[in-house]
């Protein structure tokens, strides 16, 4: 589930802020993460996981290929 719609409302940020905040923190890490992979794609080398690679993939695919 994706849930930037729900935090990005006026209503949701008026009624958790803190909430709000935190989803907005952890967002933008996340982004920043996608962002290094997308740029830097050696760093597939370090990662043993398929399933681990495989959703870095899609989630990349996702965010920076609408």
């Amino acid at each position: 589930m994706y849930l930037e719609p729900i935090f990005a409302s006026d209503d949701i940020k008026k009624k958790m802020p803190l909430e709000h905040k935190k989803f907005e923190g952890v967002d933008r890490t996340f982004r920043n993460i996608m962002e290094t992979f997308n740029k830097e794609p050696h760093l597939w080398d370090g990662i043993d996981s398929d399933k681990m690679k495989n959703d870095f993939e899609f989630t990349n695919k996702y965010f920076y290929n609408k």
